[in-house]
């Protein structure tokens, strides 16, 4: 009969501090199966594209070049092809964690045009002067991407010299990180 009650005694005072051990269930030490990426989402895209560039004049090509010469824009711009386009929100910012775009014949990578006329990370520059970009840009794929908390659209493209289709598989792993506009405007 000892060993009942002390049983009992001990059920009865041990019972309320349950909840203080390790694996109680309750408010206190309850947690989100969401906590363990700290509130990330990974998201990704990805495709195949012929990049083909169509020579703006097929009597002036040579050795299989779209263009002779990248004397303007209008000879540039031949050569690229968008291959998505990742749309970032005011007040959002892009991290891209990979990328993949040609590396055949020129190239590619991110470019950023925004919505209040920023432009950056084309690298278009013809031998006349001219130039695509309005912005220089300091950051790479290890931060968030140019003008982030603006609205913007980042293409990944591609920059093809040749006129034989070229046949990109692409991918792009990115977050979206929410922001607010800071005090120090």
């Amino acid at each position: 009969m000892k060993t009942d009650r002390v049983f009992v005694l001990l059920l009865v005072v041990l019972l309320p501090l349950s909840g203080c051990f390790d694996g109680s269930v309750g408010d206190a030490d309850a947690t989100d199966a969401d906590d363990d990426n700290d509130g990330e989402n990974l998201w990704y895209v990805y495709g195949t594209t012929n990049h083909t560039c169509v020579p703006q004049d097929p009597n002036n090509s040579s050795n299989n070049h779209c263009i002779s010469d990248d004397e303007t824009l209008e000879d540039e711009w031949v050569l690229i092809q968008n291959y998505t386009i990742i749309h970032q929100d005011i007040n959002t910012g892009i991290n891209v964690h990979s990328y993949s775009t040609t590396w055949i014949n020129g190239g590619g990578g991110i470019g950023t045009v925004c919505s209040n006329g920023a432009i950056t990370g084309w690298g278009i520059y013809p031998d006349n002067g001219d130039y695509y970009d309005n912005a220089g840009t300091r950051t790479s794929v290890e931060g968030l991407l140019p003008f982030a908390g603006l609205e913007c659209d980042h293409y990944l493209f591609g920059k093809v010299w040749t006129q034989d289709t070229v046949v990109v598989p692409w991918h792009v792993t990115y977050e979206v990180y929410s922001l607010t506009e800071g005090p120090h405007n």
